[in-house]
């Protein structure tokens, strides 16, 4: 809590750890202000104390809000239990922190000395401070020794606690759509320790950041604001509350059915899955699944049609004769969708044979040749002689 006046001795009591250590608003209630020594042995703190201290005993903790960058401070220790003496730190935990550890080391040791308890008081500076920030206090007894402890301010430092105004507007998109994640962030004003961040009034974050990634679940019109916390600054006398509206819109996305086309027809996409990436408003892409189904030509191959010479034959109500030799492919289209297309092919090939030799046999050693020429691959010739009196012997398949 803050302070704006000092308080009778122990009024408020110091706490074991700087955790929740009472704050004094202005380093001038601190005038005047007294405490006896904790005598509980928890030694909440960092050890050393300091590069020059020695371990944490009976640690006592408060704070004061840095209303100048210097002062002079003078502790006063008298009734000590043991007469060891007192040490006294003052610790900074970085601008704009408050601290959240007693046993951390802090980033900044601000004073550190050692009071035996003889004496009767020691003065020195508390500085560099930069104002604005909270610094913690700790006064520990050497060897567990428990003193009374008064301090005393003899200098001024009274500027007044404040949060500056807000120095920019909320940064990150105002149109989003579901399921995105955007980052909003505003730049920190002077004096501000946390960052409070609301969404239609409801608090959603609290800390020392200026940022907050938001997940957005439901379409909506939605009021995000954020607000400046100080300890030592009550909120009517802050900058206020800086508020921006985000719409979020819902992406529909529906898969399409499977395309089915035929194999050999021309498309975008090819035959299986693709993904799609389906450009949306305010940049709330998504990946859409096509899924193309191909369906192939249906192919016959009737294979090889032969033909003697002067011959013909009928294929699929055509008729072929020797002068048609050669591969044929007939396309057919299917009467339903999509209209897929049955190829039939087939060849028409032609066989010729052609005697030589005379006409006429005038003696045994006459001869003739069957000279049969194929032009069907896979067919073979097989040769006849015969006379009127039939299939001459030793004949068969000579030529």
């Amino acid at each position: 809590m803050g302070l704006l006046q000092a308080q009778p001795c122990n009024v408020p009591p110091p706490t074991d750890g700087c955790e929740d250590a009472t704050i004094f608003c202005h380093v001038e209630n601190l005038n005047g202000y007294c405490m006896t020594m904790s005598s509980n042995q928890t030694g909440n703190g960092p050890s050393p104390l300091c590069p020059t201290g020695g371990a944490p005993h009976n640690t006592s903790w408060f704070a004061f809000y840095a209303n100048c960058t210097s002062f002079e401070m003078t502790l006063e220790s008298s009734n000590c239990s043991s007469g060891d003496g007192l040490q006294a730190a003052i610790y900074g935990y970085g601008k704009d922190k408050l601290c959240t550890d007693s046993y951390a080391y802090p980033e900044d040791f601000i004073v550190c000395r050692t009071i035996p308890c003889f004496t009767t008081a020691q003065t020195f500076i508390v500085a560099p401070l930069v104002i604005g920030q909270i610094y913690y206090i700790l006064i520990d007894g050497c060897s567990g020794d428990v003193c009374d402890v008064a301090f005393s301010i003899n200098t001024p430092c009274n500027n007044p606690p404040e949060i500056q105004p807000w120095i920019s507007l909320i940064q990150g998109p105002v149109q989003t759509c579901t399921g995105a994640t955007p980052k909003y962030t505003i730049q920190k004003p002077f004096g501000a320790f946390d960052i409070l961040w609301f969404l239609d009034g409801n608090l959603i974050q609290q800390g020392p950041e200026s940022e907050s990634d938001i997940t957005w679940t439901v379409a909506g019109t939605y009021e995000l604001c954020v607000s400046a916390f100080n300890p030592c600054v009550d909120e009517a006398q802050g900058p206020g509350l800086s508020c921006v509206t985000v719409e979020v819109s819902d992406v529909i996305v529906v898969d399409p059915p499977p395309i089915v086309i035929c194999e050999s027809d021309s498309l975008e996409f090819p035959c299986g899955t693709s993904e799609i990436l389906l450009k949306t408003t305010h940049g709330c892409d998504s990946l859409v699944t096509l899924k193309v189904q191909c369906i192939p030509n249906v192919i016959t191959d009737r294979g090889n049609f032969p033909l003697c010479e002067g011959d013909s034959v009928f294929i699929e109500g055509a008729k072929y004769t020797c002068a048609q030799s050669g591969k044929h492919e007939i396309r057919l289209q299917n009467p339903l969708p999509p209209y897929c297309d049955s190829i039939i092919r087939y060849e028409v090939t032609c066989i010729s044979s052609q005697i030589t030799g005379p006409l006429t046999l005038t003696d045994v050693d006459s001869a003739l040749v069957l000279n049969g020429t194929v032009y069907a691959p896979g067919y073979t010739i097989f040769y006849y002689w015969s006379t009127i009196g039939g299939v001459l012997p030793d004949s068969i398949n000579q030529p």
